[in-house]
């Protein structure tokens, strides 16, 4: 008995338009009951934004020309008609899936995974694809824990020695050209002291913090 989850038609000869990995696609969105454009997306990450988690432009161009093509509608009815068949059940139409509430989504849910995890345990003979599809199973369920996307605070790096500093470069050179303004320069109160003997000195205007009784700072 054949336990292989049928991942593409019998008869694939009759669509020579469509190369593996257009039938992949079709497959995946069947079976898992996905958008038509993360189906996509998950079989060509070069459409994927600088995100992460969707497709740019191009991508959803691509995209919507790829499920439009009359030859990948004609596929996808093929598809869904002999895996419906597999399963020993009726071709639901496009109505009834829409319709679906969740209970219902659920069983069929758990009645997918009693099938993947009797095909595993029975020590039955998948080939790469059908494995892959019971991984992602599995994956989709929570039963296949990834890796946990960690988000790190950004950082700022400062240099060992002022004087390498970029920032500090860029705005002194941008104070010398006149393009950036040193307010200080135009202060009431520096005039008056640099009148009296005070050395302006960007470096050193602040007075030290002194450790207090308790000797803390």
């Amino acid at each position: 008995m054949d336990f292989n989850i049928p991942l593409e038609i019998k008869d694939k000869a009759a669509f020579p338009q469509l190369k593996k990995v257009d039938r992949q696609v079709v497959a995946y969105a069947v079976l898992f009951g996905v958008g038509n454009q993360d189906a996509f997306m998950r079989f060509h990450p070069d459409f994927i934004d600088a995100s992460g988690k969707q497709m740019n432009p191009a991508g959803k161009k691509a995209s919507s020309q790829f499920w439009n093509y009359g030859k990948v509608k004609d596929y996808r009815e093929a598809y869904e008609s002999e895996l419906a068949e597999f399963l020993g059940r009726k071709q639901m139409s496009r109505n009834d899936i829409v319709e679906v509430d969740g209970d219902r989504r659920d069983k069929a849910l758990k009645s997918l995974l009693s099938q993947a995890m009797s095909l595993v345990e029975g020590g039955a003979d998948l080939d790469a694809d059908s494995l892959k599809v019971v991984t992602d199973i599995f994956s989709k369920l929570g039963f296949i824990k990834g890796e946990e996307e960690k988000q790190e605070k950004p950082r700022r790096y400062l240099p060992e020695r002022c004087s390498s500093c970029l920032y500090k470069s860029f705005v002194e050179s941008h104070v010398k050209s006149g393009e950036i303004e040193n307010a200080c320069l135009r202060c009431k109160a520096l005039t008056i002291a640099t009148e009296h003997g005070f050395r302006y000195d960007p470096k050193d205007l602040l007075e030290p913090i002194k450790n207090n009784n308790n000797g803390n700072i």
